[in-house]
């Protein structure tokens, strides 16, 4: 079985991974034909890279709680972090462009980083603090003119799956540009691709999104309290009967 599996790895991931520069190609002449990035982003991840990706690796992504995104009025999403299909999954289902705050070094990677950039997602230097939370405040303007962004507010992947805590950036510019939350809960990829291994497995992702949090209710309480409501919330929805 493992040895089927490691077969099946060596010729599913090259196909993702160069089915995700041709995107990377496409997006950016699409950017050249229409300078819209919220357009291109959307059909670029909702309907190019990730239905292919998704189908080329047995991935059924289920969505619920569609319903509680307002695509006419931007918001930070905060999502739980434990595997690379966490992006896949959400780009399958987000029914408008979303656009990705990460860390600088993947604006290097050739062709993908310079899609990125043209686009519009945002890039932080994890390492600088100050540097980040300036970055991050140029993403508030961003989103007060109607480009949503989505955090993974723990920092980086969980090894475990659980959700760790949630860092107070993304809290802080929600409180001052006075901006909507979302939060979302991936279910299911880190059993199919955990950190810190190329043992991809077939299987279903759920993404759920959770009501919204408003930015008068955000006002009421400290970023570490918001950060800490956030993160009950994600796992109120991963964890529905707990």
């Amino acid at each position: 079985m493992k040895i089927f599996q490691l077969l099946r790895n060596a010729i599913v991931i090259p196909i993702a991974l160069t089915w995700t520069l041709c995107c990377g190609l496409i997006g950016i002449v699409m950017m050249l034909l229409v300078w819209d990035g919220r357009k291109v982003q959307y059909i670029n991840a909702r309907y190019l890279w990730s239905p292919l990706v998704c189908f080329v690796c047995g991935i059924h992504v289920k969505v619920s709680g569609i319903e509680n995104i307002d695509k006419n009025n931007a918001a930070i999403y905060i999502a739980n972090h434990s595997s690379y299909l966490d992006i896949l999954a959400v780009s399958r289902v987000m029914p408008t462009g979303l656009f990705y705050v990460s860390k600088k070094e993947l604006g290097w990677i050739p062709v993908l980083g310079m899609y990125m950039w043209v686009v519009g997602h945002f890039f932080v230097n994890r390492k600088n603090h100050s540097a980040a939370m300036n970055r991050m405040r140029r993403a508030a303007k961003k989103i007060l003119k109607g480009r949503s962004i989505i955090v993974f507010a723990e920092g980086t992947r969980s090894s475990d799956g659980q959700v760790g805590k949630f860092k107070r950036g993304a809290f802080i510019i929600a409180k001052e540009g006075m901006i909507d939350i979302m939060p979302i809960a991936v279910i299911g990829a880190h059993d199919l691709l955990p950190k810190k291994s190329i043992m991809l497995k077939s299987g279903i992702v759920e993404v759920k999104f959770g009501p919204r949090i408003s930015s008068r209710e955000i006002q009421k309480y400290s970023e570490t309290e918001i950060a800490d409501f956030t993160r009950k919330k994600v796992i109120e929805l991963m964890n529905p009967n707990e």
